[in-house]
Protein backbone atom coordinates (compact mmCIF):
# COMPACT_ATOMS: atom_id res chain seq x y z
CA UNK A 1 0.00 0.00 0.00
CA UNK A 2 2.87 2.40 0.74
CA UNK A 3 4.30 1.87 -2.76
CA UNK A 4 0.93 2.57 -4.39
CA UNK A 5 0.35 5.67 -2.26
CA UNK A 6 3.80 7.03 -3.08
CA UNK A 7 3.27 6.32 -6.78
CA UNK A 8 -0.09 8.14 -6.84
CA UNK A 9 1.41 11.07 -4.94
CA UNK A 10 4.14 11.43 -7.54
CA UNK A 11 1.56 11.21 -10.33
CA UNK A 12 -0.52 14.01 -8.80
CA UNK A 13 2.50 16.26 -8.34
CA UNK A 14 3.66 15.66 -11.92
CA UNK A 15 0.21 16.41 -13.33
CA UNK A 16 -0.05 19.64 -11.33
CA UNK A 17 3.33 20.70 -12.69
CA UNK A 18 2.41 19.69 -16.24
CA UNK A 19 -0.96 21.43 -15.97
CA UNK A 20 0.73 24.62 -14.71
CA UNK A 21 3.19 24.62 -17.59
CA UNK A 22 0.42 24.18 -20.19
CA UNK A 23 -1.91 26.82 -18.72
CA UNK A 24 0.93 29.35 -18.56
CA UNK A 25 0.89 29.38 -22.39
CA UNK A 26 -2.81 30.36 -22.58
CA UNK A 27 -4.13 33.94 -22.91
CA UNK A 28 -5.18 35.61 -19.67
CA UNK A 29 -8.97 35.18 -20.07
CA UNK A 30 -8.60 31.49 -20.97
CA UNK A 31 -6.13 30.91 -18.14
CA UNK A 32 -8.63 32.36 -15.62
CA UNK A 33 -11.40 30.17 -17.04
CA UNK A 34 -9.28 27.01 -16.81
CA UNK A 35 -7.50 27.56 -13.49
CA UNK A 36 -10.24 29.39 -11.64
CA UNK A 37 -7.97 32.32 -10.74
CA UNK A 38 -10.85 34.38 -9.39
CA UNK A 39 -10.52 36.96 -6.58
CA UNK A 40 -9.53 35.53 -3.21
CA UNK A 41 -11.47 36.51 -0.09
CA UNK A 42 -9.15 37.41 2.80
CA UNK A 43 -10.24 37.69 6.43
CA UNK A 44 -7.78 39.68 8.57
CA UNK A 45 -8.25 39.92 12.39
CA UNK A 46 -7.25 43.38 13.58
CA UNK A 47 -8.08 45.24 16.78
CA UNK A 48 -11.19 43.27 17.76
CA UNK A 49 -12.57 43.32 14.22
CA UNK A 50 -12.33 41.13 11.14
CA UNK A 51 -11.38 43.04 7.99
CA UNK A 52 -12.58 41.58 4.67
CA UNK A 53 -10.39 42.03 1.57
CA UNK A 54 -10.70 40.95 -2.04
CA UNK A 55 -7.44 40.11 -3.80
CA UNK A 56 -6.93 39.46 -7.49
CA UNK A 57 -3.34 39.33 -8.60
CA UNK A 58 -1.54 42.19 -6.86
CA UNK A 59 -4.68 44.26 -6.39
CA UNK A 60 -6.26 44.24 -2.92
CA UNK A 61 -9.61 45.94 -2.19
CA UNK A 62 -11.19 46.27 1.24
CA UNK A 63 -14.80 45.09 1.28
CA UNK A 64 -15.67 46.04 4.85
CA UNK A 65 -15.29 44.87 8.42
CA UNK A 66 -17.23 43.09 11.15
CA UNK A 67 -16.93 42.79 14.92
CA UNK A 68 -14.97 39.61 15.75
CA UNK A 69 -17.66 38.49 18.22
CA UNK A 70 -20.67 39.27 16.03
CA UNK A 71 -23.05 36.40 15.34
CA UNK A 72 -23.79 37.67 11.85
CA UNK A 73 -22.29 39.85 9.14
CA UNK A 74 -23.47 43.43 8.42
CA UNK A 75 -26.07 43.49 5.65
CA UNK A 76 -23.97 45.51 3.18
CA UNK A 77 -20.95 43.24 3.68
CA UNK A 78 -23.06 40.09 3.41
CA UNK A 79 -24.55 41.40 0.15
CA UNK A 80 -21.05 42.03 -1.29
CA UNK A 81 -19.94 38.54 -0.35
CA UNK A 82 -23.08 36.97 -1.80
CA UNK A 83 -22.57 38.71 -5.13
CA UNK A 84 -18.95 37.61 -5.29
CA UNK A 85 -19.28 33.97 -4.22
CA UNK A 86 -19.97 32.73 -7.77
CA UNK A 87 -16.54 33.93 -8.89
CA UNK A 88 -14.61 33.72 -5.63
CA UNK A 89 -11.26 31.98 -5.38
CA UNK A 90 -9.84 30.83 -2.07
CA UNK A 91 -11.06 32.02 1.30
CA UNK A 92 -7.97 32.86 3.35
CA UNK A 93 -7.58 33.62 7.05
CA UNK A 94 -4.69 36.11 7.34
CA UNK A 95 -3.23 36.04 10.87
CA UNK A 96 -1.41 39.12 12.17
CA UNK A 97 2.25 38.71 13.07
CA UNK A 98 1.45 38.98 16.80
CA UNK A 99 -0.51 35.68 16.73
CA UNK A 100 2.29 33.55 15.28
CA UNK A 101 5.71 32.30 16.34
CA UNK A 102 8.56 32.32 13.82
CA UNK A 103 11.72 30.31 14.39
CA UNK A 104 14.74 29.38 12.25
CA UNK A 105 16.59 26.14 13.02
CA UNK A 106 18.97 23.56 11.56
CA UNK A 107 18.09 19.95 10.74
CA UNK A 108 19.89 17.08 8.96
CA UNK A 109 19.61 17.36 5.18
CA UNK A 110 17.69 14.06 5.06
CA UNK A 111 14.82 15.77 6.89
CA UNK A 112 13.85 17.52 3.63
CA UNK A 113 12.20 14.32 2.41
CA UNK A 114 9.71 14.35 5.29
CA UNK A 115 10.06 17.89 6.60
CA UNK A 116 6.61 18.35 8.12
CA UNK A 117 6.75 15.12 10.15
CA UNK A 118 10.30 15.80 11.34
CA UNK A 119 9.41 19.34 12.42
CA UNK A 120 6.34 17.93 14.17
CA UNK A 121 8.56 15.55 16.18
CA UNK A 122 10.81 18.48 17.16
CA UNK A 123 7.98 20.94 17.91
CA UNK A 124 8.40 20.89 21.71
CA UNK A 125 12.10 21.74 21.24
CA UNK A 126 11.59 24.51 18.71
CA UNK A 127 8.57 26.17 20.39
CA UNK A 128 6.86 26.20 23.80
CA UNK A 129 4.10 23.99 22.34
CA UNK A 130 3.53 20.35 21.46
CA UNK A 131 2.70 19.29 17.89
CA UNK A 132 -1.00 18.84 18.70
CA UNK A 133 -1.23 22.35 20.16
CA UNK A 134 -0.31 24.35 17.04
CA UNK A 135 -0.95 24.76 13.35
CA UNK A 136 2.37 25.18 11.59
CA UNK A 137 4.23 25.47 8.28
CA UNK A 138 7.91 24.71 7.64
CA UNK A 139 10.00 25.41 4.57
CA UNK A 140 13.68 25.15 3.66
CA UNK A 141 15.64 28.42 3.64
CA UNK A 142 19.12 27.07 2.88
CA UNK A 143 20.75 23.71 2.12
CA UNK A 144 24.35 23.13 3.22
CA UNK A 145 25.47 20.03 1.28
CA UNK A 146 28.98 20.16 2.71
CA UNK A 147 27.81 19.84 6.33
CA UNK A 148 24.60 17.95 5.45
CA UNK A 149 22.46 20.60 7.16
CA UNK A 150 19.21 22.36 6.33
CA UNK A 151 18.21 25.80 7.57
CA UNK A 152 14.44 25.84 7.95
CA UNK A 153 11.86 28.52 8.75
CA UNK A 154 9.07 27.46 11.11
CA UNK A 155 5.86 29.47 11.43
CA UNK A 156 3.35 28.32 14.06
CA UNK A 157 0.19 29.57 15.77
CA UNK A 158 -1.74 28.08 18.74
CA UNK A 159 -4.65 25.88 17.67
CA UNK A 160 -6.97 27.47 20.23
CA UNK A 161 -6.51 30.89 18.62
CA UNK A 162 -6.88 29.65 15.03
CA UNK A 163 -9.81 27.33 15.83
CA UNK A 164 -11.73 30.23 17.40
CA UNK A 165 -11.34 32.26 14.21
CA UNK A 166 -12.21 29.28 11.98
CA UNK A 167 -15.36 28.62 14.01
CA UNK A 168 -16.38 32.29 13.72
CA UNK A 169 -15.91 32.16 9.94
CA UNK A 170 -18.04 28.99 9.73
CA UNK A 171 -20.75 30.74 11.74
CA UNK A 172 -20.80 33.39 9.01
CA UNK A 173 -21.11 30.72 6.31
CA UNK A 174 -17.47 30.93 5.20
CA UNK A 175 -15.20 27.88 4.86
CA UNK A 176 -11.53 28.76 5.28
CA UNK A 177 -9.29 27.14 2.65
CA UNK A 178 -5.96 28.43 3.88
CA UNK A 179 -4.45 30.08 6.97
CA UNK A 180 -1.70 32.53 6.02
CA UNK A 181 0.28 35.27 7.81
CA UNK A 182 0.20 39.01 7.08
CA UNK A 183 3.52 40.60 6.10
CA UNK A 184 4.63 44.21 5.81
CA UNK A 185 5.68 43.77 2.19
CA UNK A 186 3.73 44.53 -0.97
CA UNK A 187 2.72 40.88 -1.27
CA UNK A 188 0.53 41.32 1.86
CA UNK A 189 0.69 37.57 2.70
CA UNK A 190 3.60 35.19 3.23
CA UNK A 191 2.06 32.64 0.84
CA UNK A 192 2.05 29.73 3.30
CA UNK A 193 -0.66 27.51 4.78
CA UNK A 194 -0.65 26.66 8.49
CA UNK A 195 -3.44 24.10 8.10
CA UNK A 196 -2.27 20.47 8.00
CA UNK A 197 -3.84 19.78 4.59
CA UNK A 198 -4.24 22.09 1.67
CA UNK A 199 -7.66 22.70 0.24
CA UNK A 200 -8.52 23.23 -3.39
CA UNK A 201 -10.82 26.04 -2.38
CA UNK A 202 -13.20 27.06 -5.11
CA UNK A 203 -11.34 25.30 -7.96
CA UNK A 204 -13.25 25.61 -11.15
CA UNK A 205 -15.02 22.54 -12.59
CA UNK A 206 -13.16 22.82 -15.88
CA UNK A 207 -9.81 22.95 -14.09
CA UNK A 208 -10.64 19.88 -12.02
CA UNK A 209 -11.80 17.97 -15.11
CA UNK A 210 -8.60 18.79 -17.01
CA UNK A 211 -6.46 17.82 -14.02
CA UNK A 212 -8.24 14.46 -13.66
CA UNK A 213 -8.00 13.88 -17.41
CA UNK A 214 -4.26 14.58 -17.42
CA UNK A 215 -3.83 12.28 -14.44
CA UNK A 216 -5.63 9.42 -16.23
CA UNK A 217 -3.57 9.96 -19.40
CA UNK A 218 -0.37 9.91 -17.41
CA UNK A 219 -1.38 6.76 -15.51
CA UNK A 220 -2.22 4.95 -18.78
CA UNK A 221 1.06 6.03 -20.43
CA UNK A 222 3.24 5.40 -17.40
CA UNK A 223 1.72 2.06 -16.43
CA UNK A 224 3.06 0.44 -13.34
CA UNK A 225 6.10 2.67 -12.75
CA UNK A 226 8.70 1.80 -10.16
CA UNK A 227 8.34 4.00 -7.09
CA UNK A 228 10.58 4.69 -4.19
CA UNK A 229 9.08 3.00 -1.11
CA UNK A 230 8.34 4.88 2.07
CA UNK A 231 10.49 2.51 4.08
CA UNK A 232 13.45 4.90 3.88
CA UNK A 233 11.34 7.72 5.28
CA UNK A 234 10.10 5.51 8.11
CA UNK A 235 13.66 4.39 8.87
CA UNK A 236 14.79 8.00 8.93
CA UNK A 237 11.99 8.95 11.34
CA UNK A 238 12.92 6.00 13.57
CA UNK A 239 16.61 6.92 13.43
CA UNK A 240 15.81 10.53 14.26
CA UNK A 241 13.70 9.42 17.24
CA UNK A 242 16.58 7.26 18.48
CA UNK A 243 18.98 10.20 18.13
CA UNK A 244 16.62 12.40 20.13
CA UNK A 245 16.37 9.70 22.83
CA UNK A 246 20.17 9.35 22.91
CA UNK A 247 20.59 13.12 23.19
CA UNK A 248 18.18 13.19 26.12
CA UNK A 249 20.12 10.38 27.84
CA UNK A 250 23.36 12.32 27.33
CA UNK A 251 21.72 15.43 28.78
CA UNK A 252 20.62 13.43 31.85
CA UNK A 253 24.19 12.14 32.25
CA UNK A 254 25.55 15.69 32.05
CA UNK A 255 23.09 16.83 34.72
CA UNK A 256 24.11 13.92 36.99
CA UNK A 257 27.77 14.86 36.48
CA UNK A 258 26.98 18.47 37.38
CA UNK A 259 25.29 17.29 40.59
CA UNK A 260 28.35 15.19 41.46
CA UNK A 261 30.66 18.17 40.84
CA UNK A 262 28.49 20.33 43.08
CA UNK A 263 28.60 17.68 45.83
CA UNK A 264 32.40 17.48 45.56
CA UNK A 265 32.70 21.27 45.75
CA UNK A 266 30.54 21.25 48.88
CA UNK A 267 32.73 18.52 50.38
CA UNK A 268 35.88 20.48 49.54
CA UNK A 269 34.44 23.58 51.20
CA UNK A 270 33.66 21.52 54.30
CA UNK A 271 37.23 20.17 54.44
CA UNK A 272 38.60 23.69 54.00
CA UNK A 273 36.38 24.98 56.82
CA UNK A 274 37.49 22.14 59.12
CA UNK A 275 41.11 22.82 58.24
CA UNK A 276 40.67 26.52 58.96
CA UNK A 277 39.01 25.77 62.31
CA UNK A 278 41.86 23.38 63.20
CA UNK A 279 44.46 26.03 62.38
CA UNK A 280 42.54 28.57 64.46
CA UNK A 281 42.36 26.26 67.50
CA UNK A 282 46.08 25.53 67.21
CA UNK A 283 46.85 29.25 67.05
CA UNK A 284 44.65 29.95 70.07
CA UNK A 285 46.27 27.20 72.13
CA UNK A 286 49.74 28.39 71.12
CA UNK A 287 49.05 32.00 72.17
CA UNK A 288 47.32 30.92 75.39
CA UNK A 289 50.33 28.80 76.39
CA UNK A 290 52.68 31.67 75.64
CA UNK A 291 50.68 34.40 77.40
CA UNK A 292 49.45 32.69 80.58
CA UNK A 293 51.79 33.24 83.60
CA UNK A 294 53.37 30.20 85.22
CA UNK A 295 51.24 30.66 88.34
CA UNK A 296 48.03 30.40 86.30
CA UNK A 297 46.29 27.24 85.08
CA UNK A 298 42.94 26.57 83.42
CA UNK A 299 40.20 24.17 84.38
CA UNK A 300 37.91 24.91 81.42
CA UNK A 301 38.35 26.45 77.92
CA UNK A 302 35.58 26.93 75.32
CA UNK A 303 35.68 28.50 71.83
CA UNK A 304 32.24 29.72 70.65
CA UNK A 305 32.43 31.41 67.21
CA UNK A 306 34.64 34.46 67.88
CA UNK A 307 34.41 34.31 71.69
CA UNK A 308 36.82 32.45 73.96
CA UNK A 309 35.67 31.58 77.48
CA UNK A 310 38.10 30.29 80.13
CA UNK A 311 37.84 29.34 83.78
CA UNK A 312 40.86 28.69 86.03
CA UNK A 313 43.06 29.65 88.97
CA UNK A 314 45.82 32.26 89.35
CA UNK A 315 47.90 33.89 92.05
CA UNK A 316 46.93 37.30 90.61
CA UNK A 317 43.88 37.08 88.28
CA UNK A 318 43.76 40.84 87.69
CA UNK A 319 47.06 40.74 85.79
CA UNK A 320 45.42 38.58 83.08
CA UNK A 321 43.49 41.57 81.70
CA UNK A 322 46.74 43.39 80.92
CA UNK A 323 48.35 40.21 79.54
CA UNK A 324 45.61 39.58 76.99
CA UNK A 325 45.33 43.27 76.06
CA UNK A 326 48.85 43.07 74.64
CA UNK A 327 48.01 40.10 72.36
CA UNK A 328 47.03 40.87 68.71
CA UNK A 329 44.83 37.76 68.66
CA UNK A 330 42.57 38.74 71.59
CA UNK A 331 40.49 41.78 72.42
CA UNK A 332 37.97 42.94 75.00
CA UNK A 333 39.20 40.79 77.92
CA UNK A 334 36.80 40.95 80.84
CA UNK A 335 35.70 38.82 83.77
CA UNK A 336 32.37 37.06 83.40
CA UNK A 337 31.94 36.93 87.20
CA UNK A 338 33.69 38.33 90.28
CA UNK A 339 37.10 36.87 91.16
CA UNK A 340 37.00 34.71 94.30
CA UNK A 341 39.82 33.33 96.47
CA UNK A 342 39.93 29.62 97.26
CA UNK A 343 40.24 29.15 101.06
CA UNK A 344 42.19 25.92 100.90
CA UNK A 345 44.76 26.76 98.18
CA UNK A 346 44.87 30.52 98.69
CA UNK A 347 44.72 31.24 94.91
CA UNK A 348 42.10 33.26 93.03
CA UNK A 349 39.43 31.57 90.93
CA UNK A 350 38.42 33.51 87.79
CA UNK A 351 36.11 33.24 84.74
CA UNK A 352 37.34 35.30 81.77
CA UNK A 353 35.94 35.98 78.29
CA UNK A 354 37.91 37.19 75.22
CA UNK A 355 37.08 38.16 71.65
CA UNK A 356 39.15 36.80 68.76
CA UNK A 357 40.17 39.62 66.44
CA UNK A 358 42.63 37.79 64.17
CA UNK A 359 41.90 34.41 62.58
CA UNK A 360 44.68 34.14 60.00
CA UNK A 361 46.60 30.87 59.71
Amino acid sequence: MSVVASFLDRCVRFCHWWFGELTALLPGFLRRAVTGQAPDLILEPRGGKILFHSRQGERIDQLGDCDALATGLPEDLAAKLKRGRTQAGQTILALPRALVTMQDDELPVAAAENLRNVVGFEMDRLTPFRQDEVYFHANVLERDSEHQKLTIALTASPRTTVDTLLERARAWGLAIDRVDVVTETNSFLMGINLLPTTSGGATRVIGRAITVGLLLVFVVLAGLAVSIPLDRKERFAETLSQEVLLARKKLAAVRNLADEIQALEKSNRYVADVRQDTVLVSRVLEDMTRLLPDDTWLSQLRLIEDRLEMTGYSQDAAQLIAVFDESPLFDEPKFRSPVTRDQRSGVERFSLTLKLVEVGS
